[in-house]
């Protein structure tokens, strides 16, 4: 939600069939808490350096993965 408040991008789903996998996974943060880590980049400093990282990117054709 907080990238889409700031980028103006619509992105569609379409429904094109059934994942196979159906893996979920629940994760426990406490070991890394435990050995004293702590991120160094909040969630909006992330989305800055992305929007800047992809607006830098000349991409010729949208649709293109390269």
């Amino acid at each position: 939600v907080k990238i889409r408040e700031r980028v103006p991008y619509y992105l569609h789903f379409a429904d094109v069939g059934t994942d196979e996998d159906q893996r979920n996974y629940e994760v426990s943060y406490e070991k890394i808490r435990r050995v004293g880590f702590r991120t160094q980049t909040s969630v909006d400093e992330g989305i800055d350096e992305i929007i800047a990282a992809l607006t830098a990117i000349d991409i010729r054709h949208e649709y293109s993965n390269v």
